[in-house]
This record gives structure tokens, C-alpha cells and sequence, in this order.
């Protein structure tokens, strides 16, 4: 199948690359009708990797967390997971509802909740689960204008699925890449493109990307996430070390990201 108004390739978009711009091109090049979408859900941690750098310069080993190459301070980890915990449990709930009526507008909390999941996931310079967040406020923003399919209502139901189950892979420690799959799929609710229709452009030669933290042998292993109680376990563990309690409220402290 075609994507509209353009010539596709017939081989499926591989499943994760690295999270830049750059990559883009080797998903869905400028021709595409979702290249725009796309690069628009694109968050840039790289600066705020070089904030975290320095807050964690100088802390003791004990108050910093590893995950990957990243090292976070244990406190910011901590209220990450508490906050993000509660924000992608509620939008995966309205979302479970909503998908069997979605002839029916999108509740607007989930938009607000996944602009919150942004924020905070850009400020731990977590970059795939940022982008994957804007990917599914930017999708929901534009159903709230019209009907949504139900492919289209499937599609954000399983992206806060896949996000939440990263999530409980995050608070064990390991950092996954950005899945452009996923993101097209978004990307298309966007750009009202039928998912039925889609084949993005990408290039075969495009760098497949491997979740950190783990060794390469265990991945096939990480299909099937930890339980949802890791989140809570690694925040009480955290917890002796935070220096404040998480905000309460969605808005506070959070890396804008829009």
C-alpha cells in the first residue's frame, strides 16, 4: 500500500533507530505526508543530558542512578517514577474506556496527561519516552477535533500501553530506543493519514538501536515488561535519598516540551 499522494517502499520501517532528526530520513523522507508529524514529536534531551551531567557532578555514588549511559540524580529518578507511575496508569485507563466508544470525543485529560509524561521524561533525558508522549498528546489533540477510527483509537490505546511497559523497564534500569513504528502510526492520526494506507519511507540501511543497560543477549528476554510494582519498589528505594517530595500537580517542575 501507498501512503497518500506518495510512492512508498513495500518493506516494513524497521522497529527502533536512534531518537534524532537525522533519523527521520530513513523513516519518512520529505515526500511522506507524516515527515512533518514526525520531526514535530522529536524531543531533544541532549541538553538537558548535559544539566543532568552537572547536577550529578560531585554527588556520592549512592545518589545516583545509572541507567544506561545516563546517570540521574537519585532524587529527580525517584519523583520521575512517582509522578510518571500515577500519569501513565490514568492514561492507560481512560484510554482502555474510551477505545470502546470511540465514536465518542477523547477524554481531555489524556491530553493533559500526556503532555505531563513529556515534561517529566524529558527532564530524566529520557528522549524516547518523551517523544513518544508528544507523539500520542499531538494524536490526541487532533481526534479531539473530529472522530477518530477505530484503528486510530487502537493505535493511542496501545502507544500508552507501550510507554508504560518502557516505563517499568526505565525503573529497572534499562533505557529503550525510540520506536518509529509506533510513532508513524501517531504520526498518521496527526497528519489524518489511514493507517491502512501507511508505509513510510525509510531507508534498509537505517542503524537499528538496542536498549541500554542490559546485555545483548538478555533483550529477547524484555518482551514482557517487569511487573508494576517495580516502579513503586525502585521509588521507595530512592526514596531516603529525595530531597523533596513529587509535585502534585502535573504542571510543576516539568521540562516544557511543546
Amino acid at each position: 500500500p501507498k501512503a497518500s499522494g506518495s510512492s512508498a517502499p513495500t518493506t516494513a520501517a524497521p522497529e527502533t533507530v536512534e531518537a534524532t532528526p537525522q533519523a527521520i530520513d530513513h523513516i519518512a523522507d520529505d515526500r511522506s505526508p507524516i515527515h512533518n508529524a514526525l520531526l514535530g514529536m522529536l524531543v531533544d534531551t541532549a541538553p538537558q543530558l548535559v544539566v543532568l551531567q552537572d547536577m550529578v557532578d560531585g554527588l556520592p555514588d549512592e545518589e545516583v542512578k545509572h541507567v544506561g549511559d545516563m546517570r540521574i540524580p537519585l532524587a529527580l529518578f525517584n519523583a520521575y517514577l512517582n509522578e510518571a507511575d500515577v500519569w501513565s496508569r490514568q492514561l492507560v485507563q481512560e484510554l482502555s474506556e474510551w477505545v470502546l466508544t470511540s465514536h465518542k470525543p477523547v477524554p481531555h485529560v489524556c491530553e493533559h496527561l500526556a503532555h505531563s509524561l513529556a515534561g517529566s521524561s524529558a527532564a530524566v533525558g529520557m528522549g524516547g519516552l518523551a517523544s513518544m508522549a508528544r507523539g500520542i498528546e499531538h494524536a490526541i489533540a487532533r481526534v479531539e477535533q473530529r472522530t477518530a477510527r477505530q484503528d486510530e483509537a487502537n493505535a493511542l490505546h496501545h502507544a500508552a500501553e507501550v510507554m508504560r511497559q518502557e516505563l517499568h523497564q526505565f525503573a529497572a534500569g534499562i533505557c529503550y530506543p525510540l520506536n518509529y513504528s509506533l510513532l508513524c502510526k501517531l504520526a498518521a492520526i496527526v497528519e489524518n493519514v489511514p493507517l491502512d494506507t501507511l508505509a513510510p519511507f525509510y531507508s534498509p540501511s537505517a542503524p537499528q538501536a538496542q536498549p541500554t543497560g542490559v546485555e545483548k543477549k538478555n533483550v529477547e528476554g524484555l518482551a514482557t515488561p517487569t511487573e508494576p510494582a517495580a516502579l513503586k519498589t525502585a521509588a521507595a528505594d530512592a526514596a531516603s535519598a529525595a530531597s523533596k517530595p513529587p509535585a502534585t500537580d502535573p504542571t510543576v517542575g516539568m521540562a516544557e516540551t511543546a
